[in-house]
């Protein structure tokens, strides 16, 4: 798997996909194709927790720091929470 499409992953993973597709990139996995575009639209971050997950092992380090990001940063955005 690509460290770069991890990295940037972290904090543009939108982006990184559709990098990371276009360069042909994408890891190896069982996703159908249509999943993918409904997942790289909605939930990119899952996309890319569930590629490193399957290609790198679930306790790897690349996996446990997308989900603390994404616990940080996605579910605050994700249901609407406004700042003070």
């Amino acid at each position: 798997m690509n460290d770069l499409l991890l990295f940037f992953g972290l904090f543009f993973p939108r982006i990184s996909l559709f990098f990371a597709w276009h360069y042909g990139e994408i890891p190896p996995n069982v996703v159908p194709f249509w999943m993918e575009v409904v997942l790289t639209t909605v939930f990119p971050r899952l996309l890319i927790i569930f590629y490193a997950g399957t290609n790198l092992g679930w306790s790897s380090g690349w996996v446990i720091a997308h989900i603390i990001v994404w616990i940080l940063f996605g579910w605050r955005t994700f249901f609407g929470a406004k700042e003070a």
